[in-house]
């Protein structure tokens, strides 16, 4: 018993709060990038005058 609970304190705990981190960093990188997508298109539009009616990723109505 001692030993399991040593293993997941040095362990197990470590390496999930170390996959939980990557996909913290993972998904706030494809957030960034849907943006920075939607951004440009928003840009050009503007650019030649065009209305964009597109609306914001992750805007609260989904």
């Amino acid at each position: 018993m001692v030993l399991a609970d040593y293993l997941r304190v040095k362990l197990v705990a470590p390496l999930r709060e170390s996959l939980h981190a990557e996909g913290r960093i993972e998904g706030r990188a494809e957030a960034n990038g849907i943006w920075r997508e939607w951004n440009r298109r928003r840009r050009e539009a503007e650019a030649r005058g065009e209305r964009f009616d597109e609306p914001e990723p992750y805007g609260g109505d989904e």
